[in-house]
C-alpha cells in the first residue's frame, strides 16, 4: 500500500494481476492505473523531416482522475534525457504524440540509440507511473564510397571483363548497419551479368561480368542503398550514380580481332567515319592506310593501333618551289628601286613556277650597303653587272639562296594582316622578291609600282605558302583525324585511278595541283618537302604532295591550331577509360 499526500487517496498493489489500483475515498471507487506505449516508429533520419509517432494508452480514462502525461527521450549510451514533452492531462486509450528527433533546444540530436518512455504523474500525491521502454534509432544513411572520381568504374582487361563496384555505407548506428541492403542497376545487354542481385551490410562488392555488345550500354547506372526494418520493409533509401567505362586498348568486347576502342567507336558512331566509310582494323598499320584499288572507289580503308592513342606534332611546311623564281624580262635584269639604271627599260614579268625559269636570269640584288653578301647554293652564280654584283638562278632557273642580314627583304601587309611569302627556298630568313596581288612584280619595292589588288581574279587573303601543322590529340580525336587523313588519300588515289593525269606521279592529279591556295607544283612530287620535314624521306619523297594534303586536312585552315574534327566525333558517348567522359562531371 502506498499512501499519498492526499488523505483521501491510497494505492493498493494487486499481486495477482500485477496492477495498481487507485482508491478514491471521495468517490468511493477503485480504478486501474496503468500507462503503456503501444507502438513506436523506431527510426528517425537525422536532420530530415522524419518523426517517430508514439502511440500510448493511459488509464484510468476518467475525467475525475487528474494526472499529467510526459514524453521522455533519453540517450541510451549517456543516460541523459535530451527531450521532455508535456503531453497535458490527457488520459485514455489511443493517445498519440510524436518526437521529431530534436532536443529541448530544438537541435537535432546526434546519431545513436534513444529510448522513449511515457510518464504519468498524479496531481494528488505526485505519484508517477512509467511505461515500458521503447527504442528509437536516429540514423544518417550515407553512401561513403564510391564518391567523387571513384564513381567512374571500368571493366578490367581480363576475359571476360569484370567491373567491380566497391561500395561502403553506414547509418551511423552500429546496430543498424547489418540491415543495409545494396542493389546495382543492371546493364540491359545479354552479354553482361550483374552479381549479386542484392548485397547486405556496410561493405559490399557488386560486379558486372562480360562487356556489353553495344556502346550505349555503358555510362550512368544507379547504385541504391536501403535501410530495411526487421520485417524487410524499406525504412529509407538513397542512391548514387556511377558510370561504367571500358579499357580502350584491351580486346574484351563480344566481337573479335580489334581493340575495344575500335569496336565501340565504330558500333556506337562515336567516330562516325569508322562506320560510314567502312574502316577495318589492321594491327599491321601504325595509324592508317588506304589500299587503292581498281576500279577506283573500292579500296580498303584501314586504321591501326596508334589511331586509338595520342600524338603531338609541331611542324611548319614550307613551299619550296612556288614564288621563288622571277622572270626578269628580255634584258635579264630585275629592275627594282634598289638597282636603278636608266639604260634598261622596266620590263619585269610575272612570277614563274619551278622548271620554267630562264637560265642565268637575275634574281637578287644587294641591300643598302651595295655589297652582295648572299651565298649562292648549290648552283646559283654571282655575276658582276654594270659595276654591281647580283645573283642569278643558275642553270636550273631556280633561286636557292640563303639570306644575309644586310640584304633587303619585305613582308607584305594587306588589310592589317601580314601575308607569309616563302623566302628563297623556304627556309626562315632567306630572301624573296614578292609579286603584287595580281602576280606581277610591281609592289613598293619596284619602279612604277601600282600595288593594286585585282579581286576579280585573285584572293590575296588565300596566299599562304607556309602552313602550320601543330596539334596534340588523343583518343577519339586522333582516330577522327586518322580517318580524315586516309579519306583524303582515298580521294586523291581514286581521282588518279579514275583517269586523271598525274604528271609527277605523286598521287595528286595535275588538275588539283597549283589551282588552290596551297600552290602545289605539278612537276614536283614533294612541293613542301614533307619527307624532310617529317624526317621520313623514304616514305614521302615520292608522294609528298599527297601526304601534305592529308596532313593539312587534319587542320582547320582559318586557325592553324584548331582541329577539323567538328561533327567528326561524339564526345558525349565516349565511354573509354581516360576518354572524353572519364572523370568529368
Amino acid at each position: 500500500m502506498f499512501l499519498s499526500d492526499d488523505p483521501g487517496i491510497y494505492y493498493v498493489y494487486a499481486n495477482a494481476m500485477n496492477e495498481y489500483y487507485l482508491w478514491d475515498s471521495d468517490y468511493g471507487k477503485a480504478v486501474v492505473v496503468d500507462v503503456n506505449i503501444e507502438s513506436v516508429e523506431p527510426y528517425i533520419r537525422q536532420g530530415g523531416n522524419d518523426a517517430s509517432t508514439i502511440r500510448y494508452a493511459a488509464l484510468p480514462d476518467d475525467s475525475s482522475i487528474r494526472a499529467t502525461m510526459y514524453l521522455l527521450i533519453e540517450n541510451k549510451d549517456t543516460h541523459t534525457i535530451v527531450r521532455t514533452v508535456n503531453l497535458g492531462p490527457y488520459l485514455g486509450e489511443n493517445q498519440e504524440t510524436i518526437w521529431d528527433g530534436k532536443d529541448d533546444g530544438g537541435t537535432p540530436v546526434p546519431v545513436g540509440e534513444y529510448t522513449a518512455t511515457i510518464r504519468m504523474t498524479m496531481v494528488y500525491g505526485g505519484k508517477s507511473f512509467y511505461s515500458d521502454v521503447n527504442y528509437i534509432d536516429v540514423y544518417n544513411l550515407q553512401i561513403t564510397s564510391p564518391t567523387d572520381w571513384a564513381r567512374d568504374v571500368a571493366f578490367n582487361d581480363a576475359s571476360p571483363g569484370v567491373c567491380d563496384v566497391n561500395a561502403t555505407g553506414t547509418t551511423g548506428v552500429a546496430g543498424l548497419d547489418s540491415q543495409l541492403q545494396w542493389t546495382l542497376q543492371s546493364i540491359n545487354d545479354p552479354c553482361t551479368l550483374t552479381s549479386p542481385a542484392t548485397a547486405y551490410g556496410p561493405n559490399v562488392t557488386l560486379s558486372y561480368t562480360g562487356l556489353p555488345g553495344s556502346n550505349s550500354a555503358f555510362g550512368p547506372r544507379t547504385l541504391t542503398l536501403a535501410l530495411k526494418d526487421q520485417q524487410g520493409a524499406t525504412v529509407s533509401q538513397i542512391t548514387e550514380t556511377i558510370r561504367v567505362f571500358y579499357v580502350p586498348d584491351a580486346s574484351t568486347h563480344p566481337g573479335a580481332g580489334s581493340p575495344n576502342w575500335f569496336y565501340y567507336w565504330k558500333e556506337g558512331m562515336v567516330v562516325p567515319d569508322l562506320a560510314n566509310s567502312g574502316f577495318i582494323y589492321d594491327s599491321n598499320q601504325d595509324y592508317g592506310l588506304y589500299d587503292a584499288s581498281s576500279p577506283p572507289g573500292q579500296g580498303q580503308l584501314r586504321v591501326g593501333p596508334k589511331a586509338g592513342g595520342s600524338d603531338t606534332v609541331d611542324y611548319v611546311f614550307h613551299n619550296h618551289f612556288f614564288n621563288t623564281q622571277l622572270l626578269t624580262g628580255e634584258n635579264g635584269i630585275n629592275d627594282t628601286r634598289r638597282f636603278p639604271n636608266p639604260q634598261w627599260p622596266i620590263d619585269d614579268n610575272d612570277l614563274i613556277a619551278y622548271g620554267d625559269g630562264e637560265a642565268d636570269a637575275v634574281a637578287i640584288i644587294p641591300g643598302d650597303d651595295s655589297i652582295l653578301q648572299t651565298q649562292a647554293t648549290p648552283d646559283d652564280e654571282s655575276v658582276h653587272v654594270g659595276g654591281i654584283w647580283v645573283i642569278t638562278t643558275g642553270d636550273n632557273g631556280r633561286l636557292e639562296t640563303q639570306a644575309d642580314p644586310c640584304d633587303a627583304y619585305q613582308k607584305y601587309i594587306y588589310a592589317n594582316r601580314e601575308i607569309e611569302i616563302v623566302l628563297g627556298n623556304g627556309k626562315p630568313g632567306t630572301i624573296s622578291v614578292t609579286p603584287g596581288a595580281d602576280g606581277w612584280l610591281d609592289l613598293e619595292l619596284y619602279i612604277r609600282a601600282d600595288d593594286e589588288i585585282d579581286k576579280s581574279t585573285f584572293d590575296f587573303n588565300d596566299l599562304r605558302l607556309n602552313h602550320d601543322y601543330i596539334g596534340s590529340w588523343e583518343g577519339i580525336d586522333i582516330c577522327a583525324i586518322t580517318c580524315i587523313h586516309e579519306l583524303v588519300h582515298k580521294t586523291n588515289r581514286d581521282d588518279g585511278g579514275g583517269g586523271g593525269e598525274d604528271d609527277d606521279q605523286d598521287g595528286v592529279i595535275t588538275d588539283h595541283e597549283g589551282t588552290d591556295h596551297y600552290y602545289l607544283n605539278y612537276c614536283i612530287r614533294d612541293t613542301y618537302d614533307v619527307g624532310t620535314t617529317l624526317s621520313d624521306p623514304n616514305n614521302y619523297a615520292e608522294c609528298g604532295d599527297d601526304e601534305f594534303l592529308c596532313r593539312i586536312a587534319e587542320m582547320n585552315y582559318t586557325d592553324p591550331n584548331a582541329l577539323s574534327t567538328a561533327g567528326k566525333t561524339d564526345p558525349d558517348n565516349d565511354w573509354s577509360k581516360e576518354g572524353k567522359r572519364w572523370q568529368t562531371y
